[in-house]
């Protein structure tokens, strides 16, 4: 009712989880037509990482 959120109420995890189930489910309706249509591009999607994406950090430990 105030517009706040309850950080410790877990619903933005179960947020995170609905939203990749509903992506992971979209996909497997367009991956056949995304096959048909440009064969390479899913090999590419899965091996390639996306345009201006995090790079991994070298963490150094201090001596």
């Amino acid at each position: 009712m105030t517009g706040g959120t309850d950080e410790d109420s877990g619903s933005p995890l179960a947020t995170a989880d609905a939203d990749l189930s509903g992506t992971r489910e979209l996909l497997t309706v367009l991956k056949p037509l995304l096959r048909a249509r440009s064969p390479s591009l899913l090999t590419r999607a899965a091996t390639e990482p996306p345009a201006g994406s995090w790079r991994t950090l070298q963490i150094r430990k201090s001596a």
